[in-house]
This record gives structure tokens, sequence and C-alpha cells, in this order.
């Protein structure tokens, strides 16, 4: 069974070959290949130590951030690739690393420290594949089961049970029923892992092809993740796979306040808070069965999250055909909805008198408003006019104070 490696990381393996080390792909990019799928990343695990792998790669740029855990990056033809000494863990006192490592000759002794046997896997075009574990068959009969004692896999490392779900979900397999019981057995172990990590494999989790047959099987790891869960009504594969509406599905029977407080606790990204937040406060918000009215809410919140929101009601069972197809004509025929779409702009307004800073603003705004609603076409002659006629403005109107942008918007219609 052959794996095709991309040139660049061949030229590694046949370095340090040529060196007289053994060296061999390891892990995920064996899996994937083997799978039919593109591997994200290609990781070497070798004999030499790593101030012999340093030595066979003089001359390259070398960066050497893991080098207490035997792991140098080495940059060959633009492409950092992980080269690792084979090892042995030590003792794990934290839940999640070992308190030191042990370089060792033998590959069969770093396969045996991995957690699934689908990643104890290795490749070398002069051997081929090595399988100590049975993870080809695994592999064939789509089974995540942990390399030796499940319990022993978990407490060494309790990320590997949110691990252990995500490639349930991304690859559509199932959790092997051991490894399923120890996970059960021992998902609190989880709350010794950091938020930060556990938040990374929880948005690749519920992002995988199979994620709702994943969270329908262990609600109990999704409830110690989130405060609280129930697989009722989740339909993760009707959205489309991006963490914060897929989260937003999760969280569905949160408010807003409480999914804020889950994320925050998970110290999600501000960008993925604020998805979340906006689908959870409008999902049952009434849509705009008009292009008048998707008008109006592509200038509220823009073609993504709009998107996002339609496709969010509608994997909660709500309607939104009406609102779809108004959306594609919109967009089809180029209407106008913002400001960057306005026939004129700030320069236009000056040279028929409306003066620069707030007024000038105010103007535009007002303009928009008009194009969105209809009342007024997205023709530079028409706008102009309506600006013109709009003068001369009333300097109180612009006066300082916290209220003077309100008063714009009353002035203009905006409010």
């Amino acid at each position: 069974m052959q794996i095709s490696i991309p040139k660049p990381v061949n030229l590694l393996v046949d370095r340090l070959e040529s060196a007289g080390f053994e060296v061999f792909c390891v892990g995920g990019c064996v899996r994937d290949s083997l799978l039919g799928r593109e591997p994200g990343d290609w990781d070497l695990a070798t004999s030499a130590l790593p101030h012999q792998t340093e030595a066979v790669f003089t001359g390259w740029q070398v960066v050497g951030t893991g080098r207490k855990h035997g792991t140098l990056t080495v940059v060959s033809e633009g492409n950092p690739v992980e080269i690792t000494t084979f090892r042995r863990d030590g003792v794990y006192r934290d839940g999640r690393h070992p308190e030191q490592v042990t370089f060792t000759p033998r590959l069969a002794d770093d396969l045996a420290r991995r957690d699934f046997t689908v990643n104890a896997l290795a490749f070398s075009p002069r051997t081929g594949i090595i399988d100590r574990f049975d993870g080809l068959d695994d592999l064939r009969n789509k089974l995540i089961r942990a390399v030796g004692d499940p319990a022993r896999r978990f407490e060494e490392d309790a990320l590997r049970i949110v691990r252990a779900l995500r490639f349930a979900s991304t690859l559509g397999f199932s959790v092997e029923p051991a490894t399923a019981g120890a996970l059960r057995n021992q998902f609190r172990l989880l709350e010794k892992v950091s938020a930060e990590r556990l938040f990374s494999e929880l948005c690749k989790l519920v992002c995988g092809e199979h994620a709702d047959a994943v969270v329908r099987q262990f609600p109990e790891v999704i409830a110690l993740l989130t405060g609280a869960f129930s697989p009722d009504g989740v339909q993760l594969h009707l959205l489309p796979a991006r963490p914060g509406v897929r989260l937003a599905m999760l969280m569905h029977r949160f408010s807003p306040a409480q999914a804020d407080a889950a994320l925050l606790r998970l110290k999600a990204d501000n960008a993925t808070r604020r998805t979340v937040a906006a689908l959870l406060s409008r999902w049952d918000q009434p849509l705009p069965v008009s292009r008048t009215g998707v008008r109006r809410l592509l200038s509220e919140l823009g073609v993504q999250p709009l998107r996002e929101l339609l496709d969010f009601q509608a994997a909660l069972g709500r309607e939104t055909g009406p609102a779809q197809q108004n959306l594609q004509q919109v967009l089809t025929d180029g209407d106008c909805w913002n400001l960057g779409m306005l026939a004129v702009n700030g320069r236009d307004l000056l040279s028929v008198g409306v003066p620069a800073g707030r007024e000038l603003g105010a103007v535009l705004r007002f303009l928009l408003v008009q194009v969105i609603e209809g009342r007024l076409p997205n023709r530079k002659p028409e706008l102009l006019h309506a600006a013109a006629e709009a003068l001369p403005l009333d300097p109180a109107t612009f006066a300082g104070g916290s209220g003077a942008g309100a008063k714009v918007d009353e002035t203009f219609g905006l409010g």
C-alpha cells in the first residue's frame, strides 16, 4: 500500500535516511492519505536525536520551539514540517502533559504512546505501512479505538475525550464500545483541560459532517462543555460548517446571555460570540417578505450574517422561502443596500453645497434610506437633487452634545 508523499516532505525523508536515520510519516497524514483525504499537514518521526536532526539540516531554516519534547520544525521549500524524535512519555500528573519524555531508538515505543489506533500508523517509502495496533482494520471498520487501555489514555490526556468525538464527527466513524465506555466514565476529566483547547476541539467537532450523530450519542460531554445541553431539535447538518452558526444551533435553547456566558467560559473569540448572540436574539424574528424588507435587513446585518440567519431559522423549522428568494433577487440585480453602493459619495455632496462633517454623513445616510425604501432611484442626478433640496440645513440640528446624533437622525427621518 503506497502513499504519495509531497516533494517538500520527501526531501526531508531522503536527507534523514541518507544520514543513516530511520524516518516515518506518522499520525493524521497517514490516516487521511489512506482514507483518500488531503492531509492538512505532514509530521515525521525519526530515530535521530534533536541535535542530530539539526546537524542533518545545517543551512536549512530550523525552528526549535518544541525541542524540549524532541520536536524541530524544518522549513522545506517554504513548507514547515515537524520532525520529532521517537519517544516514550513519562508520567502524566496534570491530565494533559507528560512530566518528561524519554527519547528511544524504537518506532514501536513512539507509536504505543499515541491516542487512537488510526493515528498510530506510520509509513515510509522503504517499509510501507507500519501498523502495530490494528489501525488498518479500524480504518476499514470506521472505528475510533484507543491504543491500549482507553481509561489510561484518557487519564493521561483528557483532551483525548473530545478528540475522539471530533474524529468520529469529521470522519464519520463510531467510537469503539470499550473506548466509548471509558469516555463516558471519565468525561469529567475534561475539567482539567484549558478552555482554549476545549473550544478549539468543540468547533472542529460541531463542524464535522457527522456531528449530529455524535452530539446525540454523547450529550453529557456537550453538556459539560456548554453548561447544559439537550439534543432535541438540534439539526447541525442543515447549517453551513461554520463554528458560530453551528454552536448557536447547539445552544438554541439558551438565551443570548446564557450562551455568551458559556462561550466566555470557553474563551471563545469575539467573532464567534457575536455570531451566536445575533442568531439567538433573532431566531424567531419575523422575516421580510419583500425586496424592500430584505434590503433593510441587509443594510443592518450584511450578506453573510443574513444568510446565516435564514439558514438558522430554516434549520429550526421556520418558513424562510420568500426571504431567501428576495435576497437572491436583490443580490442578482445589484440592489443598493449600503453606502458603498450608493450612486453618490461625499465629494458629490460637497459639490452641491452640503457642508463637510456630521451634515455630510447624515445626508448620505438619508439618501441611502430613500433608495433602500424605494422612494428614490439609485441614480446620481436624482440623489444630488434630493440632497440640494435638503439645504440649507438647520445649524441647531448639528450642535454639540450627546443628543446631536439623535437629532440628525430625527431631522432626516432616520430615527
